[in-house]
């Protein structure tokens, strides 16, 4: 058994790879790591400010990237990410170790180096007012308007739209690109809402020939998925009609090509996808990268938006999806009991001999 050295204590954690991909993750992605009041032994064990967390690979020594959503002692409450660089196993689960213990240990978080280069923007939106990209790309955004921050959500705080404010940056996707993916977790007020029109969750126009937009549309109850290149409109509506007032995982992809495809999906299940020749999104500077308003800062939407994330350049795979969602959903993850290092040697006290 290998051990970190100076940790006293750690806890094994298990990725159920093979049970929710068809296929090999080869990619690096952040993986979600959770602890609640309900963990007392790490509490019990672990440094007040958390600064000696630490996450290690399958071999348990290899210290892998790391950075906190959230540390509070006070609550108990940790919600960690965590770079995994080992191959996400179709056919075997994976393991990753948590370390803690260590009253001399300084903060090894690393935010930015926590996410691969394929991640363009990372939102956890639990920012109380800019939310901060986590990535090293700095892709912050910027609130205009009425929007409800730190709200409780599907991981640690969201952001709680209410048709009056938005957030933008006004550079984000003005370059020329021919893939992207968006994925976050949504959750509608009231359940799908009954007014006319769009509710816009994410929107981008480099001009008035290329733009694209994510949005619930009211008047049939689809999520649609719009995107316009060189002046030529595609949409995909989701064939789901129907919103529980509940969260939902929603990836919208595009990449051009003879054919280029969109897709939507929800909770990693494929709901609809359209096949065509795409030519590239044009760059432009028209209009800002909007969440929660169209290009042109109307039709806000009504619910609360939470872990949003951007990978322009390329799509992510179906058993990529089905990975960021089971970890997201924490369905994914299994903590194993609280362990101590080996004893590296022992001694016998027999009638006061060693």
């Amino acid at each position: 058994m290998a051990w970190l050295t100076n940790y006293g204590y750690r806890k094994k954690i298990t990725l159920a790879t093979s049970t929710y991909l068809a296929g090999d993750v080869t990619n690096d992605h952040a993986i979600l790591v959770v602890q609640d009041s309900g963990d007392s032994d790490f509490w019990g064990n672990v440094k007040t400010d958390g600064e000696d967390v630490r996450f290690t690979s399958a071999d348990e020594t290899t210290e892998l990237k790391y950075h906190f959503e959230n540390f509070n002692h006070t609550t108990d409450d940790m919600v960690a990410w965590v770079k995994v660089v080992d191959t996400f196993d179709s056919g075997t689960d994976i393991d990753i170790y948590m370390y803690y213990g260590y009253g001399a240990a300084s903060d090894g978080q690393d935010e930015n180096n926590t996410y691969t280069a394929a991640y363009t923007a990372v939102w956890h939106m639990a920012d109380a007012t800019t939310q901060l990209d986590s990535t090293s790309n700095g892709w912050d955004i910027t609130k205009t308007g009425t929007v409800s921050t730190q709200d409780t959500a599907k991981i640690d705080d969201g952001c709680t739209f209410t048709s009056a404010g938005r957030f933008s940056n006004a550079t984000l996707g003005d370059n020329s690109h021919s893939a992207f993916s968006v994925t976050g977790w949504i959750k509608l007020t009231g359940g799908h809402e009954a007014t006319s029109g769009n509710e816009y969750l994410v929107s981008k126009e480099s001009g008035a020939s290329n733009y694209m937009y994510i949005s619930w549309h009211s008047d049939f109850g689809n999520l649609r998925f719009y995107c316009t290149t060189n002046g030529v409109t595609r949409k995909l509506d989701s064939v789901k009609t129907s919103w529980a007032e509940q969260w939902y995982f929603i990836v919208c992809s595009f990449i051009t090509g003879t054919p280029g495809t969109l897709k939507i999906y929800v909770d990693s299940v494929l709901d609809n996808t359209k096949s065509e020749t795409i030519a590239a999104m044009g760059a432009g500077t028209s209009q800002d990268w909007n969440v929660g308003a169209a290009p042109n800062a109307i039709n806000e939407c009504d619910g609360v938006i939470d872990e949003l994330k951007y990978f322009q350049g390329s799509v992510l795979s179906l058993d990529e999806i089905k990975l960021i969602y089971r970890s997201e959903n924490q369905d994914l993850q299994s903590y194993g009991a609280e362990e101590e290092p080996p004893v590296t040697g022992q001694y016998f006290n027999m009638k006061g001999y060693w």
